[in-house]
C-alpha cells in the first residue's frame, strides 16, 4: 500500500505558509503584555478609541508580516518589505499583531538585531502605560536622575 501523501501545509488569508503553534502561553503572555496598555487607557478615559487603534494597527502589521513571510519564501528577486516598515507599523501600535505574526509564521524571529528593535518598541509601549498609571513618578525619577548629572 503507498504512504499517503501528506496534506498542503496551512495557509493565511495572504498565502503566507502557518508553521508557528499557538500556545496557551502565548496567549497569557500577550495578555500580560497588552495588560498595562488597558488599565491605562481605561483610566484615561480613553479606552475605546486606543484600543480601536492598536487592533487595527495589529491587523495591519499582521498582514505585513504575513505577505513578508509569503515573499520571502517564494524567494528570487521578489521585493521584501522593508524592515523599517515593519517596525513603523510595530511603533505605532502594531506591535501585538507582530507578536501574533512572528509566532504563527515563524517568520523574524532569527535576526537579532531585528528582536532587539522589536523589544524596545514594545518595552516603550509599556514603559508608558505604566509610567501613566504611576503619575508619572518613573519619568520625574529619570528626569531628576540625569538633571543631577549636570548639578
Amino acid at each position: 500500500m503507498p504512504p499517503k501523501p501528506s496534506a498542503p501545509p496551512p495557509r493565511s488569508d495572504t498565502g503566507a505558509v502557518v508553521t508557528g503553534r499557538w500556545s496557551w502561553s502565548l496567549t497569557l503572555t500577550l495578555g500580560l503584555l497588552l495588560l498595562p496598555i488597558v488599565l491605562a487607557t481605561v483610566r484615561a478615559g480613553i479606552a475605546q478609541p486606543v484600543l480601536i487603534i492598536y487592533a487595527v494597527a495589529s491587523g495591519i502589521t499582521l498582514l505585513a508580516y504575513a505577505e513578508d513571510k509569503r515573499r520571502a519564501r517564494k524567494g528570487g528577486n521578489t521585493s521584501r518589505i522593508p524592515e523599517l516598515l515593519l517596525h513603523l507599523a510595530e511603533l505605532h501600535g502594531g506591535w501585538p499583531g507582530a507578536f501574533v505574526g512572528r509566532e504563527l509564521f515563524r517568520h523574524k524571529t532569527q535576526k537579532r538585531s531585528y528582536r532587539t528593535v522589536y523589544w524596545l518598541i514594545v518595552a516603550a509601549h509599556l514603559y508608558v502605560a505604566i509610567d501613566f498609571l504611576l503619575d508619572w513618578r518613573l519619568r520625574d525619577f529619570v528626569f531628576n536622575t540625569v538633571l543631577s548629572w549636570f548639578n
